[in-house]
């Protein structure tokens, strides 16, 4: 209940008597509205001005963290987080509904993605300043908020998601590395199913061990350059088989079982606390990171739908299943 207030961000500080959540309650980037839920006596109001977007800690002797990266290596952080596999799901799930519907359903996700992700930013950034840490995990969020069993709930679908997430990108790594390396005698005689794997997470885990973090911000920013101007050959190549009549098909209710799937390819949050930890807790730096972070996939998205809805007939699925039967 305490985090829908946090919509708004309000420069006044309050204070009150003490109670087990002074320290969040005394902070002065927590709003009015989340406080007077809280606090259990009805609190003074005085009037501060910190620095607009900075966060101050309750004491006034705390530093937040400083910037370790920059803003367009934070933006390349959400945008490659959120490009995955999904982008292969949404035209097989919207093409009965056609590029309009498809179109409006995805921004009304990202909005909703983009929201939850700054209500995240602004829960760790505070929850940062009141514990005067210099970098909170979702699982310190969680039991700041919700309380150390509502944390071992999130810290377990958290684990349990990343770690399906994991081993799915391991496998299909390790099957790239090998064919890409099958002109090399060693590889090429390593089974794929059992040695490619445990040799992708080798060479790719130790490369981020070893790397020092600017190298893996720089090596993670020039690939998603890559994925961007690959996939803008691919558009490309494909806009010249798009047909402007197929792209006129609107089925409105047939886009509703595609929202779940636009929805999971909108995920960046897991990287949220550390944007806010790398951009130095600069609340105006770290919305950006996020908005453009994640406009940029959500545009890349738009744009693939229509290059395949307006290269493929709406009723392509229904005919082959039917040809099949």
């Amino acid at each position: 209940r305490s985090m829908l207030p946090l919509f708004f961000v309000s420069s006044m500080t309050l204070t009150a008597r003490p109670s087990p959540l002074a320290p969040l309650l005394h902070h002065p980037l927590l709003p009015p509205a989340s406080l007077n839920l809280l606090s259990r006596s009805p609190p003074r109001m005085s009037v501060e001005s910190p620095a607009a977007g900075k966060a101050v800690a309750p004491s006034g002797d705390f530093t937040p963290p400083p910037p370790t990266s920059s803003l367009a290596g934070a933006i390349a952080l959400v945008a490659g987080t959120t490009v995955g596999a999904g982008i292969l799901a949404l035209p097989a799930k919207t093409l009965a509904a056609g590029i309009v519907p498809t179109t409006g359903t995805l921004l009304a996700s990202w909005v909703y993605m983009a929201s939850s992700g700054l209500l995240i930013a602004e829960v760790n950034v505070n929850t940062l300043c009141a514990l005067e840490r210099s970098a909170v995990s979702l699982s310190t969020m969680t039991e700041e908020t919700l309380g150390v069993a509502g944390s071992r709930v999130s810290s377990l679908a958290y684990v349990f998601i990343h770690y399906t997430l994991l081993v799915a990108y391991m496998l299909q790594g390790g099957t790239l590395l090998l064919e890409l390396g099958a002109a090399l005698p060693p590889l090429a005689a390593l089974p794929a199913a059992t040695a490619g794997p445990p040799l992708f997470a080798a060479l790719l885990g130790g490369a981020l061990l070893l790397c020092p973090p600017a190298v893996v911000e720089k090596v993670n920013a020039v690939a998603v350059g890559g994925v961007i101007a690959t996939f803008g050959l691919l558009l490309g190549l494909g806009a010249q088989q798009v047909d402007p009549a197929l792209l006129a098909h609107v089925d409105v209710p047939a886009v509703v079982p595609a929202i779940p799937v636009m929805v999971l390819s909108l995920v960046y949050h897991n990287v949220v606390p550390t944007i806010c930890y790398q951009l130095g807790c600069d609340l105006p730096r770290i919305r950006t990171a996020i908005l453009a972070g994640s406009a940029i996939p959500t545009l890349m998205f738009i744009a693939w739908c229509a290059v395949i809805l307006g290269s493929v007939p709406f009723d392509a699925a229904d005919a082959a299943v039917a040809a099949g039967g």
